[in-house]
């Protein structure tokens, strides 16, 4: 990033030169008595809260002072690290160096936000729930400032999925009014749970803000990432407007800010996609003003969190010595070197060792940021639906099988098979789980197979994304689904192959900061591991198996976890989903499957309904796959349709003739013949009641 060290923006140069006032930009005004102002908002819970929590224990404690004492901290351990002093406030050495007092103390120890401690000792409010305290209670956010856009109607209370949220609505700059007649766009910002949700059907990618403030007017203009952050600029700073983002594409929305170039300030979050977006935004404005975070701020931290803190003047300090950063032109050298100094690096020891850290969680329990995981099984088991299921709930922060998401983000699926369900999936999702807009889900889904081993081919994937990156931010995850459709010219058993195969995968895990998940089938006799070179198993992280179980249930379970609790094993049960969409030529209306977490199933008989034509072509293909020796003795009328004793599995070709001879439709058409087929096929795999290798199927009793 080409960020100016020295501290002196090239605005300041130049006006330096000509005797004007050296920062260049004007001085913003700060709120000094910001602490006191803060919201009457949840007022009347906090002092019911306070009358019935217990206080802090003191008992094991000894005198530090006359005014303090110290011993082990409940949490992290260690001697004489929690402080407790005689006016209530409290902190720990180590793992919570600020203040804080009672209300603090079991929101910390509990780990729990402000209303779940509330509901978790019976205190309520009176009348509607106002979910604008959260702003005032855990954010700090000024009553002034609350009251102010409550009234405007850019915030509001709103339950989202029936939780608790505070909603907030975007404008543009030119219509920067909730009576403007325009098109507005809306963000839920949930107060029980870390997650921001667009509206349905509104347009977030394009030139729209959250907006506090008059940006024409305004001495600064603070771009944030989230509404949080422009809400903190308008709590401590009455000089400067701010603008939210939304976490959406940059370029549109910068675009509209470059008339405003000189005054505006970039305030992204200090980790590497606010670093990332702070050099992309300089590059669409031709250059431009950005905070400049210290070297030891922790990762992660952003302007509303220097807030809760009682760092205000942090906050202005940052954004007063906002440094210059300039457009990024490299040559293709200097390109070469970026790319190797940024691929390859080394860590100090002191750096690892700085703080603790917590799991990065993509999908708590399941699935962590950056890693490498692999989901095998047989043909039919559900693999495919279990991949999309979870990059559609790290797209969208649905909960996966009842799993929370912890972050989210892009999803690039390499599709290797099964093109002509896809939508069909893809629908029976979103209806399941009551998502309206596609439009506003980063999910992407390759066009045909890629061929990693192929350094074309897979240089090719790599600048896919990048094109989608530069509109939708950086990739969470990347699916591969199959390993042996995306693999290329080399074989799986090989060693080398997969070593390189593997490379592959490596260099877009890297190059993304991404997780990979790599879906792949079990061995054809050794069920109970996955298929090809054992380079494959010593390389993850992560591993699942998926099984069939009972039924019509399958087992997902964990086979390898290397530097996490393994996820305990959980059973899973396909639902059929009608999608509201009609066959062109026969009206029938299509379905498709979601999954749904159950508990463990307990023994009894096998009951598994099929109907239509897909128990004629279940019952055709048992049929097909008995003795052939026999077949040709018993002739066609007397065929068995319950045969518990099958033996080699038939070419797709064979089961479609016996298919056809059993009626497979009422049509004698053979275009609608193939159709049906076609149909009945894809369901009893999704039903995982037939298998498949290299076109040869089979019954799955």
């Amino acid at each position: 990033m080409a960020l100016r060290q020295d501290g002196v923006s090239a605005m300041a140069e130049k006006e330096k030169a000509t005797g004007a006032e050296s920062d260049g930009r004007k001085k913003i005004e700060t709120n000094v008595n910001y602490s006191t102002a803060q919201s009457s908002y949840g007022q009347a819970l906090r002092e019911k809260l306070l009358a019935v929590l217990p206080p802090i224990p003191t008992a094991n404690l000894k005198k530090e002072s006359a005014k303090s004492w110290c011993g082990a901290c409940q949490k992290c351990g260690g001697d004489d690290r929690f402080v407790v002093k005689d006016n209530g406030q409290w902190h720990c050495r180590n793992c919570h160096g600020e203040q804080g007092g009672l209300i603090d103390y079991h929101l910390w120890l509990d780990g729990l936000s402000f209303s779940e401690l509330c509901k978790k000792y019976g205190i309520t409010g009176n009348g509607k729930p106002d979910h604008l305290s959260y702003l005032s209670l855990e954010r700090k956010i000024s009553s002034t400032v609350i009251d102010k856009y409550a009234k405007a109607g850019k915030l509001f209370s709103q339950n989202y999925k029936g939780k608790p949220a505070i909603g907030a609505v975007y404008s543009t700059l030119e219509c920067n009014t909730t009576d403007s007649g325009g098109v507005k766009v809306q963000q839920y910002i949930m107060t029980d749970e870390h997650g921001k949700y667009f509206k349905a059907n509104c347009k977030p990618a394009e030139a729209f803000f959250f907006i506090v403030g008059d940006p024409k007017t305004a001495n600064e203009i603070i771009v944030c990432e989230s509404v949080i952050n422009a809400l903190t600029v308008a709590t401590i700073a009455t000089g400067a407007a701010a603008v939210a983002i939304g976490g959406s594409t940059l370029v549109k929305k910068l675009e509209v800010l470059k008339p405003y170039r000189e005054k505006t300030v970039l305030a992204f979050d200090n980790d590497e996609a606010g670093r990332k977006a702070t050099q992309k935004a300089a590059n669409i404005l031709d250059g431009g003003y950005a905070i400049h975070w210290r070297d030891d701020d922790p990762e992660g931290l952003d302007l509303n969190d220097l807030l809760k803190q009682d760092q205000p003047d942090r906050v202005t300090d940052l954004i007063v010595n906002a440094k210059w950063v300039e457009t990024e032109t490299m040559g293709p050298e200097e390109e070469i070197l970026e790319a190797k100094s940024r691929d390859f690096s080394f860590v100090h020891v002191s750096d690892l060792l700085s703080k603790p850290k917590s799991v990065p969680w993509l999908i708590k329990e399941v699935l962590p940021q950056n890693c490498f995981a692999s989901l095998f099984g047989p043909a039919g088991e559900l693999k495919s639906f279990i991949a999309l299921s979870i990059s559609l709930s790290i797209a969208t922060k649905n909960e996966f099988l009842g799993f929370p998401i912890h972050k989210q983000g892009p999803v690039f699926y390499l599709a290797g098979e099964g093109f002509f369900g896809i939508p069909a999936r893809l629908r029976a999702w979103m209806l399941y789980n009551n998502v309206d807009d596609s439009s506003i889900i980063p999910f992407f889904t390759s066009n045909q197979p890629a061929q990693l081993l192929d350094e074309n081919s897979a240089s090719q994937v790599t600048k896919a994304i990048e094109v989608l990156q530069a509109d939708h931010c950086d990739p969470l995850l990347v699916v591969v689904d199959t390993l042996n459709r995306n693999f290329g010219p080399g074989d799986e058993n090989s060693t080398a192959d997969m070593t390189a195969f593997i490379a592959a995968l490596d260099k877009i895990r890297c190059r993304f900061n991404c997780a990979i998940l790599l879906v792949h089938h079990s061995g054809l006799s050794a069920t109970d591991r996955s298929r090809g070179s054992s380079a494959l198993r010593a390389a993850l992280d992560l591993e699942f198996k998926i099984e069939k179980h009972k039924d019509n249930i399958r087992k997902l379970s964990c086979t390898k976890s290397k530097d996490f609790e393994p996820l305990q094993e959980i059973f899973i049960e396909p639902k059929q989903i009608l999608l509201g969409w009609y066959d062109s030529e026969d009206g029938e209306e299509l379905d498709s499957l979601v999954l749904e977490k159950v508990d463990a199933p307990v023994a009894g008989p096998s009951i598994v309904k099929v109907s239509g034509a897909k128990r004629i072509a279940l019952e055709a293909l048992k049929r097909a796959c008995f003795d052939k020796n026999e077949m040709e003795n018993i002739g066609a009328k007397n065929r068995p349709t319950d045969i518990s004793s099958l033996h080699s599995p038939v070419h797709l070709d064979v089961w479609r003739d016996e298919a056809y001879r059993s009626g497979i439709t009422a049509s004698t058409d053979q275009a609608s013949k193939q159709k049906a087929f076609k149909r009945a096929v894809s369901g009893l795999l999704d039903m995982g009641l037939v298998g498949c290798e290299n076109d040869y199927y089979f019954p799955c009793l």
